[in-house]
């Protein structure tokens, strides 16, 4: 899972998100009163019975059992990016600090966006991204592989619009049924 929140930081400061959080109540015709998160404060601890959308509507992002503001967890994953192409990498303190949380709390956000720890080497906290479905299909069968079953794919079409299947005669493109192609070699 990618994650790219791109989240303006005009819709992340405090007047803007109680304004965020009362037109979300308007919205979803909530009388109920709703913690806000203190100024500066990038992660609250969620709030049994308020749902992911509210979080998201102030610009947190729902990730276990807190949200991050938005513009942080950009942050993150940015630098975890950039760690994670030598894996496993060590958990900088930089990434507690962004976060305001304890090694803890932070190694169930970096699970939630798709990092896992591995075995401690000297005492130093090292994770790795979780592997991904297509990395495994890429290794057997490659790029190359994908491609001619697009072509022949393709080519199955056309083959069957040559067997008198007709095609619309409005389209833009209705004219180049009459375009034959030579082949050279």
């Amino acid at each position: 899972m990618e994650l790219r929140c791109c989240t303006s930081l005009n819709y992340l400061k405090p007047k803007a998100i109680e304004l965020l959080s009362v037109l979300w109540r308007v919205h979803n015709s909530s009388n109920s009163t709703l913690n806000l998160p203190l100024p500066g404060q990038v992660t609250v601890e969620k709030k049994a019975g308020v749902s992911d959308e509210y979080y998201l509507a102030i610009g947190f992002v729902p990730l276990g059992n807190r949200a991050v503001r938005a513009d942080i967890l950009e942050r993150v994953a940015v630098i975890l990016r950039q760690q994670a192409k030598a894996q496993p990498f060590v958990l900088e303190d930089k990434i507690l600090s962004l976060l305001g949380l304890g090694y803890e709390e932070t190694k169930i956000i970096l699970g939630e966006i798709g990092y896992i720890e591995e075995q401690s080497v000297a005492g130093k906290r090292m994770f790795k991204r979780k592997s991904q479905r297509g990395q495994s299909r890429r290794k057997k069968g490659g790029y190359r592989s994908k491609q001619v079953d697009k072509t022949k794919s393709y080519q199955n079409q056309i083959v069957s619009k040559e067997k008198g299947q007709n095609a619309n005669s409005n389209s833009p493109f209705a004219i180049l049924k009459n375009v034959r192609l030579e082949q050279s070699g």
